[in-house]
């Protein structure tokens, strides 16, 4: 592959057989090289183009004018603490729920049933641990009610949000299973 850096310093040698120019071998590799870049990045590009142009569909099937839609940046959010915190140890719990729903699969209900607690508890506990540790500090009193309502509101649209793309993964699935068992 030639880089953008590898074209600029190109440098080739001088032709033996003329008083002026360059040596047509190192032209032509030079050529060849750039050629098939090229033909790379048209490759990709295109690829690319119509994984876009696909969702582009998709989403179009589904009611959604991505055309159309403002790209707007995600407003600063004013969360709390409580919020915070949470959101950092979201992908632990969410890793938890993978390897419950493995051990699902490996049809070992025992361990998925011992996972699904655990995980149940440890999510209790680390939310008990940090609220406790929250109210414990004295200048989070007056911010107390208005911080727990925050949480609140944030776990219950996190946690409706994450239903509502597993029961639509499970539809499709289900749908599909549906059609292959039919044939």
């Amino acid at each position: 592959m030639l880089t953008a850096d590898e074209a600029r310093s190109a440098t080739f040698r001088q032709s033996q057989l003329a008083w002026r120019g360059y040596s047509e071998d190192d032209v032509n590799d030079f050529a060849q090289r750039a050629a098939d870049t090229l033909e790379a990045v048209e490759r990709d590009y295109a690829a690319l183009r119509a994984e876009v142009d696909r969702l582009r569909s998709f989403y179009r099937e589904h009611g959604a004018d991505v055309d159309r839609a403002p790209a707007q940046p995600r407003p600063p959010r004013h969360n709390g603490w409580l919020v915070h915190e949470v959101e950092r140890y979201t992908e632990t719990y969410l890793n938890l729920a993978v390897a419950c729903a493995d051990s699902a699969v490996d049809g070992d209900p025992q361990s998925s049933g011992q996972q699904l607690y655990h995980a149940r508890v440890r999510a209790r506990l680390f939310v008990e641990d940090m609220v406790s540790a929250f109210l414990a500090d004295p200048r989070n009193r007056a911010r107390a009610a208005d911080e727990l309502q925050l949480l609140s509101g944030w776990l219950r649209g996190f946690g409706e949000a994450f239903l509502a793309q597993i029961d639509a993964m499970m539809l499709v699935a289900e749908g599909q299973l549906r059609a292959v068992t039919r044939r």
